[in-house]
């Protein structure tokens, strides 16, 4: 089992057949399906900052959560490598490696070579 953080700015706004959910004032569009995941949940967070999530799952309780935010930053540069971007990937790494180790759940949190990317092997 395992978990995964990623910021991307990879996926393009366009009319897909399968688009479930579009965000167009980011230009990133979600599938109906991810993974072997069904897109089943979309939250949209009253709070300013907090932006809105989207909640993949399949029948047998694989659930993965998507969280799109911008913490009320204006003009967050596009892509990973910038410090905006960067600072809250490691931010996001260092909560997740800190909330999975409490549970004694967490064997390894590997940072890829893309600073944005983080997986963590559950146990």
């Amino acid at each position: 089992m395992f978990s995964l953080f990623l910021c991307a700015n990879d996926f393009a706004a366009q009319d897909l057949p399968s688009a479930a959910h579009k965000d167009m004032s980011l230009g990133i569009v979600f599938p109906k399906t991810l993974g072997g995941l069904e897109l089943c949940e979309v939250n949209e967070y009253q709070e300013p900052g907090f932006g809105y999530s989207l909640r993949y799952e399949r029948a047998d309780l694989m659930k993965a959560d998507i969280y799109i935010y911008d913490k009320g930053i204006p003009d967050i540069p596009t892509g990973c490598n910038n410090k905006v971007v960067k600072s809250e990937a490691d931010t996001v790494r260092k909560i997740f490696e800190i909330i999975l180790s409490r549970h004694n759940q967490i064997s390894k949190v590997e940072k890829t070579t893309n600073s944005c990317v983080s997986l963590a092997t559950l146990t």
